[in-house]
């Protein structure tokens, strides 16, 4: 629903964007490239960007929604789904207290803590 409305909003993703697009994977980013190189002589960085989402500043995030022009409800609605987060472990039976997140980004469920907002 948020994608849906931020591209309605964005415009669609670049034609060499490949993040979070259904069905694309790294493959797809490489075999772009070398079409793109053409049997040229070139160099490629690759980075992995470890923990890159878990270390995400969303005060920096909503920045750069409002200087794309995103405004109003989806605005609020996006940093109240990335600010004030809450987690806790529960391990073998044991739950731990709740623990406040300044940074980052929601996980999936595969998370090993349940959130909550």
């Amino acid at each position: 629903m948020v994608l849906t409305r931020l591209q309605w909003r964005l415009g669609p993703q670049h034609p060499h964007g490949f993040g979070f697009s259904r069905g694309v994977g790294t493959s797809d980013s490489i075999m772009a490239l070398l079409n793109h190189v053409n049997n040229r002589t070139a160099v490629a960085v690759f980075l992995d960007l470890e923990r890159a989402f878990e270390l995400a500043c969303p005060l920096a995030i909503l920045a750069a929604l409002v200087n794309k022009g995103i405004q109003g409800r989806l605005l609020a609605w996006i940093e109240n789904y990335l600010q004030g987060r809450r987690a806790r472990v529960k391990f073998q039976g044991h739950t731990s207290s709740y623990r406040t997140y300044e940074n980052g980004t929601p996980q999936g469920s595969s998370a090993p803590f349940s959130s909550t907002s």
